[in-house]
């Protein structure tokens, strides 16, 4: 079995955070991540969905705040996903679930991402590990299982 040798970069804690997708679940994600102090990159091809995603963050970042204790950092939400990845440290995707959405989502965005970024997947009726099966660099993967 490969030993992982993963560290992250020094400076890490300053470099943003993206999450593709700016409906429900991917605001949602957004604003815990804001709510903690991060910058968030916000990503989503329909200018609906993105502006939707700063509302939402417009009227409610200051109740995520209050239960996170912190001030809030900034966000802001575009559609350039090789812009939106950029330096970031970790990048959580909250597309459709429809494997060929996920799948061609998770190829691009390896040659877009710094080489210690992470990959997270909110992903529930797919697993996970179907989506990554054109990635190259296993240690950059992780998922997050969501409680309802």
């Amino acid at each position: 079995m490969q030993q992982i040798t993963w560290q992250p970069r020094a400076g890490w804690q300053s470099r943003p955070i993206c999450v593709l997708g700016g409906d429900v679940l991917g605001r949602g994600i957004a604003a815990c991540f804001v709510a903690a102090g991060y910058q968030v990159r916000i990503r989503d091809p329909p200018a609906k969905s993105r502006n939707d995603a700063v509302q939402y963050m417009k009227d409610n970042i200051s109740a995520f705040t209050t239960l996170s204790g912190r001030e809030p950092g900034s966000y802001y939400a575009l559609d350039d996903r090789p812009e939106a990845v950029k330096d970031c440290w970790l990048v959580f995707e909250v597309v459709p679930e429809i494997l060929r959405i996920k799948e061609d989502t998770f190829s691009q965005l390896e040659s877009h991402a710094l080489n210690d970024c992470i990959f997270a997947s909110s992903s529930c009726s797919i697993k996970v590990a179907t989506c990554w099966v054109r990635f190259e660099t296993r240690q950059r993967r992780g998922s997050a299982t969501r409680i309802t």
